[in-house]
């Protein structure tokens, strides 16, 4: 127990002074990171930028880690529901069932906007896109809940606990990251460029107050950093036969959040303090996740 206690220090510790030399780098160079890493050039009286494949890629697939774990510790909440064979529990199971189509759906409906920027520059989604969404969110959906349903009733009243800690902390992370954007309103370095006028642009510190801007924070770095939480399902047999699997995870998920991170600056969609706030919030949700679990585990 305090050998936890002293780990978890120093993790948060270290990402402490990582965030804070970040952070102080961001605030003198913001600007210039973002024009270095999508190539910036100007040409006469217009600019030019240049979008790498990869991370293009990358910004289509990089919502769906997140939003197929969150679905999942829904179906989880709905099977154990099920089986309670009460009035009371199929009505919780349907609320989840509605959770897990709308988190789908709203995955999918950014993915056909990032494909349509993908293929014609335009970031879009129009009433014809539906023939792709709604279809692809069926399949998501189903296929989560398939999953959750061939989980055996033991195996769902264990995973319970964790699944409603995950969705919150989940659910928590993503209301944040929505409000602070919409607070913020700081124009993502993209969006200055297509306007061919870089004036828009304001340091993480300065907030435009509802302008419209959605770069301050990164939601696809928070959501990246978020899949921490899935070693909260790991059970005691789990982790004593396979004791390298939880680390394994964090380094897996520490890698695919950098990784998530740098793309979104090439793309510009966020600046450096974008995703390193982003990063921020989901460390401290999934922070709290585990000092929650922790706490239960050892009541």
């Amino acid at each position: 127990m305090e050998k936890n206690k002293n780990t978890s220090k120093i993790i948060i510790a270290a990402f402490s002074a990582f965030f804070l030399a970040g952070m102080i780098f961001a605030t003198l160079f913001d600007f210039e990171i973002s024009a270095f890493l999508t190539q910036l050039k100007q040409e006469e009286n217009s600019f030019s930028m240049t979008f790498p494949l990869p991370s293009l890629f990358l910004e289509i697939l990089g919502e769906w880690p997140a939003s197929v774990f969150g679905a999942f510790c829904a179906a989880v909440i709905m099977r154990s529901l099920l089986g309670t064979k009460k009035p009371a529990g199929y009505a919780g199971a349907a609320g989840m069932i509605l959770l897990i189509f709308y988190v789908m759906y709203d995955c999918c409906e950014h993915t056909v906007e990032d494909v349509n920027f993908l293929v014609t520059d335009v970031r879009t989604f129009g009433t014809g896109d539906l023939i792709v969404a709604i279809p692809l969110t069926i399949i998501a959906s189903l296929a989560v809940i398939l999953v959750a349903l061939m989980i055996s009733q033991k195996a769902a009243d264990r995973l319970l606990v964790p699944a409603i800690i995950c969705a919150v902390m989940l659910a928590s992370l993503l209301v944040g990251v929505q409000f602070i954007k919409a607070l913020w309103g700081r124009i993502r370095f993209r969006d200055l460029f297509e306007a061919m006028d870089f004036s828009g642009f304001t340091a993480w510190y300065v907030p435009s107050f509802f302008s419209g801007g959605k770069s301050f924070p990164s939601g696809h770095t928070a959501n990246a950093a978020a899949l921490g939480l899935i070693p909260l399902f790991y059970s005691a047999k789990l982790k004593k036969r396979f004791p390298w699997l939880a680390k394994a995870t964090y380094i897996a998920v520490a890698v695919w959040a950098v990784v998530m991170a740098f793309t979104r600056i090439t793309v510009g969609a966020h600046y450096l303090s974008d995703v390193l706030v982003g990063g921020a919030l989901a460390f401290t949700a999934v922070m709290l996740g585990h000092y929650f679990m922790n706490k239960i585990r050892n009541a």
